[in-house]
């Protein structure tokens, strides 16, 4: 599941680059970044609030997007230890995942499409690639 949303994070974004790059070149681009999602993937395993006996915090499994979702969790009127508690711990931390590896995805195209088209201003379509 975990690389499932990796990928999809880093191809949802891909339309920003997908005019600029030739057909490895995409490819490529693809693999680097769903590689690129990696140090993500540690912080959903490392708990350390087994460590210091608190229940667990987003904010320990996201470093982008975890506080919000701590928030919104807290504004919710959920039990600590229910059910209906876990269920939506676990769908925020596969939603705050997702949305960490679009947003590293989406910095990472923003970045790549800048450079291509810095290294050709004479293309005239803005860099692109037929």
């Amino acid at each position: 599941m975990i690389l499932t949303l990796a990928v999809a994070g880093a191809a949802t974004p891909f339309p920003l680059v997908a005019g600029v790059l030739s057909f490895h070149g995409r490819i490529q681009t693809v693999l680097v970044t769903a590689a690129a999602m990696t140090p993500l993937v540690f912080p959903l395993f490392i708990t350390p609030h087994r460590w210091r006996g608190e229940p667990p915090l987003l904010a320990d499994r996201l470093p982008i997007f975890g506080w919000l979702l701590d928030d919104v969790m807290n504004a919710l009127p959920l039990a600590e230890d229910s059910l209906a508690h876990g269920l939506v711990f676990s769908a925020f931390t596969f939603l705050g995942f997702y949305l960490e590896c679009v947003l590293v995805a989406a910095v990472f195209y923003v970045i790549l499409r800048v450079v291509i088209i810095l290294r050709r201003p004479n293309a005239g379509d803005g860099g692109g690639v037929e």
